[in-house]
């Protein structure tokens, strides 16, 4: 089992949720990366990846490092195939809103998913983009965050 691994020691958490594409997604944003519960989004909502946010399961823990997976299912008649993004963060946020938002920055609100992390909507790849910007398209969020019980006190 886990004795003798260390893993007694670490705190860990997990956000699941799902969401869906939107004609006026442009994630072109530098700094942010938005995962929004609003079912609509304007041009100026450019660090907007997906609509509709529905979270399934929230356990999280505030302190330690996060890693947050991004899995872009397009319609099946697009003849895409699924996109996978990874993006690595070194600090997980209190993520206490219906609207989650990953940051480059180490500024925290309450709609903080992570910070200091390695990307922003910016870096998503382009063919990606494009999928993003189809309403059928469905994607669903991963949220891995890991600390060790001497960092939370």
């Amino acid at each position: 089992m886990a004795r003798g691994c260390g893993l007694s020691s670490l705190k860990t958490g997990l956000i699941v949720g799902t969401c869906r594409g939107a004609m006026n997604i442009q994630a072109s944003h530098s700094s942010t990366l938005e995962f929004s519960s609003e079912n609509m989004v304007t041009v100026r909502g450019d660090c907007i990846v997906c609509i509709g946010l529905k979270i399934g399961l929230h356990k999280w823990c505030e302190e330690g490092k996060a890693c947050i997976e991004i899995i872009v299912m397009p319609p099946p008649w697009r003849g895409d195939k699924p996109k996978r993004i990874v993006i690595k963060c070194l600090y997980a946020g209190p993520a206490r809103s219906n609207n989650l938002v990953a940051r480059r920055s180490e500024y925290v609100d309450s709609r903080t998913l992570a910070s200091q992390c390695n990307m922003a909507a910016d870096d998503i790849p382009n063919d990606t983009k494009r999928v993003l910007a189809d309403p059928f398209t469905l994607v669903y969020i991963i949220s891995r965050c890991i600390s060790s019980s001497s960092a939370s006190k």
